[in-house]
């Protein structure tokens, strides 16, 4: 399921650890998707807090193992508490996420080990996560950026905060809690800290803000720079099939023009631009954006 919360951050270590795949469920979507997505992944194990079991229909949650993570958690505990012995394929999957399609129905994005485990290395070594890394888990886990939110912290040894509704809803509460946790990195699409940054503390400072999946733009920087320190600033893109981000820009203080590029690729990525042949177009000459790499 895609609540945030403590417990399901353990069972989304606990199925990527034993080698599995995961593919979140929002209760809120329609019953029949639902019944898709379970059905077209081949779902047999439901991972949930009881809560959440409940909202979902019985056709839905009736023809599926469930774990509840919160009131099985006395018979959980009793499980080994060692590693688990497994011989992992990097190419087996490690998530699944199912955007609306360019039909408008539901397609899945199958995303491997391999995949994954590149973008938080990289991401982990070009940021300089350790101890101190605390990172602000903001979304649902039905949208693919949530992974990085969670999992990079892990990669050096800090934390993940969970920021619930309640809070992300409320910029006053939301910096308050950034403030209270020490968090050090935030990662949102511009729109929602657009939604927030006038409400930051003028004390405050973040070592790292990360913006994507929208566009970027000069004047927006400017603005943000008026409200909050902010250490490092990078401009992400990327499409799901790709891991989360593909292509990466580290905004400087003096940046000029209308538009923040989107930069260059991350380690281990490939970036063209191509026409209709699939040939490289001259520098300025407008093409598709081509993605390659693990």
């Amino acid at each position: 399921m895609v609540e945030r919360s403590a417990e399901m951050l353990i069972g989304l270590l606990g199925i990527l650890k034993a080698g599995g795949a995961y593919l979140p469920l929002d209760a809120g979507y329609p019953a029949d998707r639902l019944e898709f997505m379970i059905r077209d992944a081949g779902v047999s194990v439901l991972l949930a807090r009881q809560q959440s079991v409940e909202q979902l229909p019985l056709a839905v949650s009736g023809r599926l193992r469930i774990v509840r993570v919160d009131a099985d958690w006395p018979t959980i505990a009793l499980a080994q508490h060692s590693a688990p012995q497994t011989a992992i394929d990097p190419s087996s999957a490690a998530y699944v996420i199912y955007t609306s399609g360019s039909s408008g129905a539901p397609k899945a994005v199958v995303v491997e080990h391999a995949s994954l485990i590149n973008k938080m290395v990289a991401l982990a070594e070009d940021l300089g996560v350790d101890d101190r890394f605390r990172s602000a888990l903001l979304i649902s886990s039905a949208f693919d950026p949530s992974i990085e939110q969670a999992l990079l912290p892990l990669v050096g040894g800090g934390a993940a905060v969970v920021i619930s509704d309640a809070v992300r809803e409320n910029p006053r509460m939301f910096w308050q809690r950034i403030h209270r946790d020490g968090v050090t990195f935030v990662s949102c699409v511009p729109s929602f800290f657009e939604s927030v940054f006038r409400e930051a503390p003028e004390v405050l400072v973040l070592d790292h803000l990360a913006l994507g999946g929208e566009a970027f733009t000069y004047e927006f920087r400017c603005e943000i720079a008026r409200h909050v320190q902010i250490r490092r600033l990078t401009n992400l893109y990327g499409p799901t099939e790709a891991t989360i981000d593909a292509i990466s820009y580290r905004v400087g203080e003096n940046e000029i023009g209308p538009i923040i590029p989107i930069g260059r690729p991350m380690p281990n990525y490939r970036g063209y631009v191509l026409d209709g042949g699939l040939e490289a177009v001259p520098v300025g000459v407008v093409g598709e954006l081509y993605l390659s790499g693990t």
